[in-house]
């Protein structure tokens, strides 16, 4: 059972969102070599469940109406998982339970590990062509940079509090260059919020006034 948050504000709340987002009681691994529609259409909602159930630990969002709640998850929850896929791929590495070129993901309570260059994508279900095929398209299950940014996320070693920071400005900035007008003035509100947070945390809990390097 999860305890009663106690933080000082929303950018806290959401870094212990994370912890217990992540929290698995009985861990298992799982290596994987196919991915298919199934296995697809279990990730989705698994993602989708997971970036609501962490929205729900942002106060100022949850005074949002919910129809704008509801638009929001609709366009964040995508980018919200892929960068918690690399968070928790950074954390698996850095911990030993996956090494490089190897992805790692949370699924329930299994850890699921899989092979970035031996990982065989069926994408039959939703076009025609194969994977091969698809490439010369640009399509890839991941991007071709991911190792790398994984490495620069193990040597950066960001806390909870900064990975939320990180993650709130991309999916913030995401939804309001996409929809524009009041919901730009809505998601810049937010930024400032938790940009706001940021500040405390460093100057009030880091002691680290002078934190902009």
């Amino acid at each position: 059972l999860e305890t009663p948050i106690i933080a000082q504000n929303s950018l806290e709340k959401m870094a212990l969102g994370l912890e217990y987002i992540r929290k698995m009681r009985n861990p298992k691994i799982n290596n994987i070599r196919r991915i298919g529609q199934k296995e697809v259409f279990t990730l989705w909602q698994d993602d989708f469940l997971k970036t609501a159930k962490w929205l729900t630990y942002f106060s100022e969002f949850q005074q949002l109406p919910d129809g704008l709640q509801m638009k929001f998850l609709k366009s964040i929850w995508k980018l919200w998982s892929r960068f918690e896929r690399l968070v928790t791929t950074m954390i698996g590495r850095r911990n030993s339970a996956c090494s490089s070129n190897m992805v790692l993901i949370k699924l329930d309570d299994t850890q699921v590990v899989f092979d970035i260059k031996k990982i065989d994508v069926d994408v039959s279900w939703q076009s025609r062509y194969n994977v091969e095929q698809l490439k010369l398209f640009g399509y890839s299950y991941l991007d071709e940079k991911y190792d790398e940014i994984i490495q620069e996320m193990i040597d950066l070693d960001p806390t909870n509090v900064e990975l939320s920071f990180m993650v709130c400005q991309l999916c913030l900035h995401h939804i309001g260059k996409k929809f524009q007008g009041d919901i730009l003035k809505v998601a810049e509100r937010l930024q400032s919020s938790i940009a706001n947070n940021l500040h405390d945390y460093y100057v009030n809990k880091e002691k680290r006034p002078r934190y902009s390097g």
